[in-house]
């Protein structure tokens, strides 16, 4: 997801040996790295640390981010760049994904992660992010049948894939809603009660009615995404150069 790197790092590894990449992940509730050293035939995972800074919360109350929080974001991404450089990564990428499509002043945040050195950044759009989350689960999960259904339900966004292990994602949905939207737009209290809940519902149908499944068969098995494996999949994307869609 982190679009084509020219030739494949997994290529070059190959012939050089095991290679570490870094990726951070800001969302629309924490800001995550990854650290993955990749050899020719796998992908593992060396470091992972997470920092929770709300950027959804924001975007949901006023449409946009505060000064204040798009520094607490670089300030994070940054201390997280050096630790990956610090374990030896040889590329940094940082990929904002619905805090960058949803902010008015969206562009903000993305250039001040720009400036952080020895890292790149960009804005995951909707058509990569499913994608994504459809390779990082099906990376993480072994034993799958033919037809998968991959539902990642991060803050602030829902991505729905299906498609196949060997012919990749064949269709694909990006919703709007993620759990910290859903949470806020119920107005849930702790415990929640039952009005909102059927609330929640019923904005959680409003959002899926129009993303029926093109396919006359139902996937053999769903799989839910959590947010790291959004993260595993853009490893896997700088690793393999992956092409979306």
């Amino acid at each position: 997801m982190i679009g084509c790197v020219g030739t494949s790092l997994v290529d070059r590894a190959a012939t050089s040996g095991p290679m570490r990449v870094g990726i951070i992940d800001v969302g629309a509730d924490t800001l995550r790295l990854l650290v993955a050293a990749a050899s020719s035939d796998e992908i593992a995972t060396v470091h992972r640390e997470r920092v929770r800074l709300g950027l959804g919360d924001h975007v949901e109350a006023t449409g946009t981010l505060p000064r204040a929080a798009i520094e607490a974001a670089s300030r994070a991404a940054r201390k997280q760049a050096a630790t990956a450089r610090r374990l030896g990564c040889s590329r940094v990428e940082i990929v904002v994904t619905s805090p960058g499509r949803q902010a008015a002043n969206a562009g903000e945040l993305v250039a001040a992660l720009a400036q952080i050195g020895g890292a790149t950044a960009r804005v995951l759009t909707a058509e990569q992010e499913g994608p994504c989350a459809y390779y990082g689960a099906l990376a993480a999960t072994s034993g799958l049948p033919d037809t998968v259904a991959v539902c990642d339900v991060g803050g602030g966004s829902t991505q729905i894939v299906v498609g196949s292990r060997d012919g990749g994602p064949a269709w694909a949905r990006s919703l709007d809603l993620g759990s910290l939207r859903l949470t806020r737009r119920a107005s849930f209290a702790d415990p929640p009660t039952v009005e909102r809940i059927e609330a929640a519902l019923a904005l959680v149908r409003l959002r899926f009615i129009s993303s029926r499944l093109p396919c006359r068969r139902r996937p053999t098995r769903p799989v839910a995404a959590r947010a790291p494996s959004r993260v595993w999949s853009a490893t896997i994307s700088g690793l393999r150069s992956l092409r979306p869609p």
